[in-house]
């Protein structure tokens, strides 16, 4: 991964393991449990979106997509061991969306997810856990980059006012995605500083896709 994302990524992961650090004695035992159910969730969800974007975007891109889908069945297995008996999960309605609405919402959870990812490994006392929480978040940084190259190729184009409507709304959603991690009221401190982050990274990772630089 080369220059200024490489950069935003690195100073995202250093301030989610801040803020766990900052929030760590606030949460108690059934706020990691929720944690981790919540991402086993999201994960499972991630992989549904990943199926439904690989029917639809060109050939040239779905084995990447395959090796990223392989990725998030490795995340759910972590997260379903820990959680023994895991629940199913509701596959959505199928969406047919544009390539590029496909990369925009994909990126975003990417990204979300890796900065959740470093605070749950912040979080975690087991060594072992954490070491796979953080492996874990590897594979999600492979990702951003390459859906940030990806989108790349709609800089400048009237087509990129689909990106900012779909990346609009889901930062619209952050609070809310945070409450299904953390749904305590007496973690809304946490919520807020979280949803801070992703926002950043969100953005800032746009602003790169849709600039001249080179990534």
């Amino acid at each position: 991964m080369c220059g200024e994302l490489s950069h935003l990524l690195d100073k995202a992961e250093a301030e989610a393991q801040g803020i766990a650090a900052t929030y760590r004695n606030t949460l108690d035992r059934d706020d990691h449990d929720m944690l981790v159910l919540a991402f086993h969730r999201a994960e499972t969800l991630a992989e549904f979106a990943l199926q439904e974007a690989r029917e639809q975007v060109p050939l040239k891109y779905q084995a990447e997509l395959d090796e990223q889908i392989a990725d998030e069945q490795r995340h759910i297995s972590v997260f379903a061991h820990w959680l023994q008996a895991p629940p199913s999960v509701p596959r959505p309605k199928s969406r047919r969306r544009p390539e590029v609405v496909w990369y925009a919402v994909l990126l975003a959870n990417e990204i979300a997810g890796y900065c959740q990812f470093h605070m749950l490994a912040g979080l975690l006392a087991d060594a072992s856990h954490r070491a796979a929480v953080e492996e874990i978040a590897r594979d999600e940084r492979v990702h951003i980059t390459r859906l940030t190259r990806w989108l790349r190729k709609y800089a400048g184009r009237a087509t990129w006012g689909s990106v900012t409507q779909v990346t609009d709304a889901f930062r619209r959603r952050l609070d809310t995605r945070m409450q299904q991690f953390l749904p305590r009221d007496e973690l809304v401190d946490v919520r807020t500083a979280m949803s801070s982050l992703i926002d950043t990274l969100l953005q800032d990772a746009l602003g790169l896709a849709d600039s001249s630089r080179t990534i």
